[in-house]
Order: C-alpha cells, then sequence, then structure tokens
C-alpha cells in the first residue's frame, strides 16, 4: 500500500512519463526508438511489471548504470527514485518497466 503523498507522486510521474512518451511518439512515423529502449525491448518481457534495480536492468544489456540511466533520462524515461529492494543492503536507483515499456509502445 503506498500513502497519500506517495501514490500522489506516482500519479504525477505516470502523467509526466505519459506525455513524454506522446511527444516521442508523435515526433514521426517509423521513428527509431533510442538504443537504450530497443535494448529493453528486447530483454523485458511483457509479463514483467512494477520495480527493478537499475543495476539489473543496466546489466541485461551489458551498459554501465550511470550510462543507462543518462539515457533512460534522455529517451524520456523519469526515475523511479530509491528504494530498498530484496539482495540489495541499502537503497538502489530503481526504474518502473512499466513507465519503460508506455515510453517504448508510445502509450
Amino acid at each position: 500500500m503506498l500513502d497519500s503523498t506517495s501514490a500522489a507522486r506516482l500519479a504525477n510521474e505516470v502523467a509526466t512519463v505519459t506525455a513524454s512518451a506522446s511527444k516521442l511518439a508523435g515526433a514521426e512515423p517509423g521513428r527509431e526508438l533510442p538504443e537504450v529502449l530497443t535494448l529493453l525491448a528486447n530483454v523485458v518481457g511483457e509479463d514483467e511489471h512494477g520495480l527493478v534495480a537499475r543495476s539489473e536492468l543496466a546489466g541485461r544489456i551489458g551498459w554501465e548504470v550511470e550510462a543507462f540511466g543518462e539515457a533512460l533520462r534522455a529517451a524520456g524515461v523519469p526515475s523511479a527514485g530509491k528504494r530498498r529492494m530484496p539482495g540489495h543492503d541499502n537503497p538502489v536507483s530503481v526504474d518502473d518497466l512499466d513507465m519503460i515499456r508506455a515510453v517504448i509502445h508510445g502509450s
């Protein structure tokens, strides 16, 4: 369960992603996705949802975490912040697979 502040922040981030995706999708018909999104589209399953450690996603495509984060921001995918994740002792940067998918599919 999210508290009202977190829920409002998440709703705002989703609205931002949707707006960014619409702008990106409307750029030109047949547009090419940025490389980072093309690579992610090949390694993120449609059945995967929710938050994933940024380091895990970067590792899936063989990128360094910092360059990966910068490429996501440039592609219009906002960070989902830092959270404690299973397998990590401290909070780590995370990304929302649903937000990434929204930008990839332009919805």
